[in-house]
């Protein structure tokens, strides 16, 4: 009979390291999901007119030109 509780504390004690283990890969799943959507926030703000950081690049490398975006045409380049 001591062997059997014996078997079975073993294998309870298996059976809560796994479910620990199983308990932090899901915490560190939903933390990952998160950091998933705030970075496709940031690229989807990336593209967005003028707050993201390629528009902002774009407008202070064109300044440094001394070039300006053409405001009709939701500022494109107009060739004449």
């Amino acid at each position: 009979m001591a062997l059997t509780a014996t078997s079975e504390d073993s294998a309870r004690a298996q059976i809560n390291y796994v479910e620990q283990g199983i308990s932090e890969c899901r915490k560190n799943a939903h933390k990952l999901d998160r950091e998933i959507d705030k970075v496709k926030s940031d690229i989807e703000k990336g593209f967005r007119m003028e707050d993201g950081p390629f528009i902002i690049g774009l407008d202070r490398a064109l300044k440094s030109f001394n070039v300006q975006r053409e405001a009709y045409y939701g500022g494109t380049f107009v060739c004449s």
